[in-house]
């Protein structure tokens, strides 16, 4: 009776199903662990989406035209148009300044002390031109942007 056990078809069949337990476990397994990353991977997206919504909704307040129409009432004093100010004809309107543009391209300096060598030539220096004086800002105008810089700085700015 106990060679009856031992036959080689039996041997083979509990080898087979051995490896197949085997193989069905590893693959359960396999399943358990794609899925784990599944769940996080879809924790992480509805986390992100969350953030997107939280963001979009700030972002509709901060562009709310209540809103905005307030802040530039406080922070952009607009006068009213003198009648001066208003014309009909649009040929009244000045046209624009060009701009200035130097006839001589700057001479690049370079910031090496080795003084050139014979055969090189040295730059020759031209004198600077002078600034047309509509083109240089004054400094009083230098100070109330400083001022109006430093006011929103300590009202917080926008």
């Amino acid at each position: 009776m106990s060679l009856r056990i031992f036959r080689i078809s039996n041997v083979f069949s509990w080898s087979v199903a051995i490896l197949l337990g085997s193989a069905l476990f590893w693959v359960s397994q396999s399943v358990q662990r794609q899925e784990e990353s599944l769940r996080r991977l879809s924790r992480q997206v509805n986390l992100e989406l969350e953030a997107i919504r939280v963001l979009e909704a700030e972002w509709d307040y901060l562009n709310s035209p209540v809103r905005l129409e307030t802040l530039a009432d406080t922070y952009l004093p607009v006068e009213n148009p003198e009648s001066l100010q208003v014309t009909e004809d649009i040929s009244d309107i000045p046209e624009a300044a060009a701009p200035v543009v130097p006839s001589v391209k700057p001479i690049p300096v370079s910031l090496s002390a080795t003084p050139p060598s014979d055969g090189e030539l040295a730059p020759a220096s031209t004198p600077p031109e002078e600034t047309p004086s509509e083109n240089v800002i004054q400094n009083s105008d230098r100070q109330k942007f400083n001022a109006l810089l430093e006011g929103l700085d300590e009202g917080g700015g926008f």
